[in-house]
């Protein structure tokens, strides 16, 4: 769902009107429906590599919170 909510605004930023499809009302119907399943696919493929940097920075904050203490 979080990967849904980051690539919305990307694919609200691009042009479909000059595109070989010509865009309108069903590409703005289907849009959201394309960004999630396009979100799904990312996170079945293991995501954007985000989940384990962030786990060990998390570990080294909370290490030095214990050692402040």
């Amino acid at each position: 769902m979080a990967l849904g909510q980051l690539l919305t605004p990307i694919f609200e930023t691009v042009k479909s009107s000059s595109g070989p499809f010509g865009g309108g009302s069903g590409e703005d119907t289907w849009r959201p429906m394309m960004t999630q399943e396009l979100a799904k696919q990312i996170g079945k493929s293991g995501g954007l590599g985000l989940a384990v940097p962030i786990y060990r920075q998390m570990l080294q904050m909370q290490e030095q919170a214990k050692g402040g203490i």
